[in-house]
């Protein structure tokens, strides 16, 4: 699922598009399939966290996740991926992430 997921999305990033791929690096082989995918392009990886507390109200309040996923996930990602940048949800608003994000693609004339 990883090397097709990724496939399409360096597809697309060639074909000019700015490309976002929401993912957890839960397994070392997902994040090598990333790396080969996009290994050439420019390419940057931003980790979305926030304390596994709030993590596991959000999962509540969704309903459609098992319990306990989310402390599962946090436990299990790859934190040291090489990350462009930290967006704390926890203490950072939706917005600001976004304005953050948008940063760091380069400006199309």
């Amino acid at each position: 699922m990883s090397d097709a997921t990724f496939a399409i999305a360096a597809t697309a990033a060639n074909g000019g598009f700015d490309v976002v791929v929401d993912t957890v690096f839960e397994r070392r082989d997902c994040f090598d399939s990333a790396n080969r995918a996009f290994a050439s392009m420019p390419h940057f990886y931003v980790a979305v966290t926030c304390p596994v507390d709030e993590l596991e109200k959000r999962e509540q309040a969704r309903g459609d996740r098992p319990p306990g996923l989310a402390r599962r996930q946090h436990a299990a990602v790859f934190h040291d991926v090489p990350c462009a940048l930290v967006l704390d949800t926890g203490s950072t608003t939706v917005e600001a992430c976004v304005e953050q994000l948008v940063r760091l693609f380069p400006r199309r004339t």
